[in-house]
């Protein structure tokens, strides 16, 4: 046996996140020799801890920037700047929303009085894993923020990109907003009327 080699140790991990339907899985390796000083064991161990470090990082850095604002008093204290870009109406003509962008921003406010439940298919079956969800993990935006009341509905949809040089593409815009229309009106539609307020 060669006194001369030293002993090389490797360490694996993974980190398996869920990104609407699909799974990301990253692997961390880590391969050092192992110092005169430690035992084998003394050496896996600091070894082992470098990598869990790292995959705290990574999962943190991974951590979605979903924020959902809830107030009360949500629609009455912030009106959507920019210019208004689509008013939403349900198939009886009842305005359910309207659309506003400014530069890397589109803000989606929630017509005063309905009550549209956020925790409803729409939003959390298509809405959040198949639209927000989707473009953010393709880095096509930033952030986004789901504003609903204390007892659940929903008041306003905002949507940022990351690059505040660069306004939103048309494509877009046209995609975020189609999306958000189908999901309010399957919600309107799928509302009890004895709720609505007048």
């Amino acid at each position: 046996m060669n006194e001369d080699k030293a002993t090389r140790l490797l360490v694996s991990r993974s980190l398996t996140t869920k990104i609407g339907e699909n799974f990301e899985k990253i692997i961390f390796q880590a391969e050092a020799s192992l110092p005169g000083e430690f035992t084998l064991e003394q050496g896996f161990r600091d070894l082992d801890g470098t990598v869990v470090s790292a995959l705290r990082e990574a999962a943190e850095l991974q951590t979605r920037p979903i924020t959902l604002k809830v107030s009360q008093q949500e629609t009455a204290s912030t009106e959507p700047s920019g210019k208004l870009i689509e008013t939403i109406t349900a198939a009886d003509g009842k305005p359910v929303a309207q659309v506003f962008q400014q530069d890397c921003t589109l803000v989606a406010k929630v017509s005063r009085g309905l009550r549209l439940p956020f925790q409803s298919a729409p939003i959390q079956s298509f809405l959040i894993p198949r639209v927000l969800d989707a473009m953010w993990s393709k880095k096509h935006i930033d952030s986004y923020e789901i504003q609903q009341t204390d007892d659940g509905y929903l008041t306003g949809i905002h949507v940022e990109v990351g690059n505040k040089n660069a306004a939103m593409t048309e494509k877009q815009v046209k995609e975020l907003t189609r999306a958000i229309a189908w999901t309010l009106r399957r919600l309107y539609d799928g509302r009890d009327p004895n709720e609505e307020r007048s």
